[in-house]
C-alpha cells in the first residue's frame, strides 16, 4: 500500500524542481518514485548522463533497456489499464523511449521539457501501460 503523505510530498518536491534532461525528466521522475518506495538505487543509472532529448535517447540505445523493462526487474507488474491507483506507473509507448508518469488517481505527475513537472488528467493518455510495484518498504 502507498502511503499517500509520502506521494504528495514526492509531487510537491518534484514539481518545485522544474524540468531538467537527465535530473527531473520523466525517466528519473520514475526511477526516483521507485527508489524511494523499494529501496533500490535505480535513478544513479540515468541521472546526470544526458543532458538533452537526443542524449536520452542515445544512453537509452547504450544502456539497452527502456524504462518499462527496467520497472520490471525491481517488481514491477503490468496490470490493466482502469485499474490503476495512486502511486503506480502509467507508462506510454514512444518509437524511441517510454514515458513515464506517477498516478494520483485520476490524474498523472508527468514530466515534459514545454511544461515541466505537471500534473494532467490521466483521461489524457491513451495506449498505455500500467505497473504496479509490490515489494513496496515502509515509507
Amino acid at each position: 500500500m502507498i502511503d499517500e503523505q509520502a506521494l504528495y510530498k514526492f509531487v510537491e518536491d518534484r514539481r518545485r524542481q522544474g524540468f531538467a534532461w537527465g535530473r527531473n525528466d520523466c525517466n528519473i521522475l520514475c526511477l526516483a518514485w521507485l527508489d524511494l518506495i523499494t529501496g533500490s538505487k535505480t535513478v544513479d543509472l540515468l541521472k546526470g548522463k544526458y543532458k538533452t532529448a537526443i542524449g536520452a535517447a542515445k544512453y537509452q540505445k547504450k544502456f539497452g533497456q527502456r524504462l518499462i523493462e527496467g520497472i520490471k526487474e525491481h517488481g514491477g507488474v503490468e496490470i490493466e489499464p482502469g485499474f490503476q491507483q495512486e502511486g503506480y506507473f502509467i507508462i506510454v509507448h514512444g518509437d524511441k523511449w517510454d514515458c513515464g508518469h506517477i498516478c494520483l488517481g485520476r490524474y498523472v505527475l508527468s514530466a515534459g521539457p514545454d511544461t515541466g513537472c505537471t500534473i494532467y488528467k490521466l483521461d489524457t493518455f491513451s495506449g498505455y501501460t500500467v505497473l504496479r510495484v509490490d515489494s513496496c518498504q515502509q515509507l
